[in-house]
């Protein structure tokens, strides 16, 4: 069996404020079961929500947004970026958010996706993503499984701009949409590529100079 582990890895420095909130919008409606309990996790398959489970690795109010489905963005606070994969085989392109079996655990203080697709063959692709602690950042661990080595992974990153919400992003008071993608976040985003690694640099609402230091590892293992 083929196994292949990447390890990337996101550093930002910031202010911090403190907020709360609390969504209402589920009162008086019926609900369905979002999760169950798998072997002490909370286990989801082929959810449908982006940024619906928030990681925190100290108690600063910055932290990375995660969701149902792997694309992630780091709030710290104000939009730090938006980080998502897609995956080529030949000429086949899919983003990773729509693969076709997605099964989604939140571990305390972490999150894990095993993945699945017709793109990916007989493999499966695996994400743990963690918060860190002494700098506000993302960690990113992926292994991949029976894959062929033609196929390509692509990590998508950028959208740091800033930008604040209404109620910091909460659930359910501010949109799904506000973490994505955007072409006006990367505005001003300038980057910096050196070998394994970036730095991005942008300047945020409050006229403030930051930098982002991104960091992928090169494969470390076949077995």
């Amino acid at each position: 069996m083929r196994r292949k582990t990447i390890f990337a890895g996101l550093i930002v420095l910031s202010a911090f404020s403190n907020s709360f909130s609390q969504s209402k919008h589920w009162q008086k409606n019926e609900r369905e079961l979002h999760y169950k309990e798998d072997k002490g996790d909370f286990l989801l398959v082929n959810g449908k929500y982006r940024f619906n489970r928030a990681l925190y690795g100290n108690n600063l109010a910055s932290r990375v947004e995660a969701g149902d489905l792997p694309e992630f963005a780091l709030y710290l606070p104000g939009m730090g970026g938006n980080l998502q994969f897609v995956i080529q085989k030949g000429n086949s392109i899919k983003k990773l958010i729509n693969a076709e079996k997605i099964e989604t655990r939140y571990r305390p203080g972490s999150m894990l996706y095993n993945i699945k697709d017709p793109i990916l063959g007989f493999g499966s692709l695996k994400l743990t993503i963690l918060a860190q602690s002494k700098e506000e950042g993302l960690v990113v661990k992926m292994e991949t499984e029976n894959i062929d080595p033609s196929t390509k992974i692509y990590a998508v990153y950028g959208g740091a701009s800033g930008k604040t919400f209404s109620r910091n992003g909460d659930i359910g008071a501010d949109p799904e949409s506000g973490f994505y993608l955007h072409p006006e976040y990367c505005i001003g985003n300038q980057f910096q590529i050196n070998k394994n690694q970036f730095e991005l640099s942008y300047i945020n609402k409050k006229r403030k100079f930051k930098i982002l230091t991104e960091i992928f590892q090169t494969p470390i293992h076949y077995s």
